[in-house]
């Protein structure tokens, strides 16, 4: 790497760490570039020099973290629901909540209620992908109404793991086993599970 994208990477990063400081206790749309720069010792020309404007910043840090999450979520997709590896999702499911709690100072502004919708649009699609390819999986082709579940459980998984996020009042092993619950819930309200 040379010294240029060296100082541009450093840069970057001097202005992604304003941005969330200010994120932690700002709603995103009350955060200005003049803010950000404030904050990260910059002129509003550096800020330019790297983003179009605050959405590109925001886009670009949710982009990493959602490319993060789904690389973690991966063994998920296209499993079949019928016969499930519980030990398999049981490990990934696992090692998405040490991310969360990991990156737990991002996570928690980008899943609040107040801020920008398109981190949780694509986190709950990102959930609804894997089943819609496990269902295909499974030769099962999803109706309206368990679409409609599958939407709720994925907004519902978001909003548990921002309340956890924030409180951390259950063990890491008790979040799993409520994941795992509404997992099996919604797998069997499927119509999937073997009897």
């Amino acid at each position: 790497m040379g010294i240029n994208q060296a100082k541009r990477d450093k840069t970057k990063q001097k202005i992604s760490d304003a941005f969330m400081a200010l994120y932690a206790s700002k709603s995103y749309f009350d955060i200005t570039i003049t803010d950000v720069c404030g904050r990260a010792g910059i002129h509003r020309t550096t800020f330019y020099a790297h983003y179009t404007n605050m959405d590109s910043l925001v886009r670009e840090m949710e982009d990493k973290v959602l490319s993060e999450i789904e690389e973690i979520a991966q063994p998920l997709y296209g499993r079949d629901l019928r016969h499930p590896d519980m030990a398999a999702i049981r490990g990934t499911l696992a090692a998405l909540i040490d991310y969360y709690q990991a990156h737990a100072e991002h996570l928690i502004p980008m899943m609040a209620p107040y801020n920008d919708p398109y981190f949780e649009i694509r986190f709950r699609r990102i959930i609804l992908s894997s089943y819609m390819a496990s269902f295909k999986n499974s030769g099962v082709t999803p109706n309206a109404t368990q679409y409609y579940s599958l939407l709720c459980y994925a907004s519902g998984l978001k909003e548990i793991t921002y309340e956890w996020l924030k409180k951390q009042d259950v063990s890491k092993e008790q979040l799993l086993g409520i994941f795992l619950s509404l997992l099996e819930g919604a797998r069997t309200a499927q119509g999937t599970a073997h009897p």
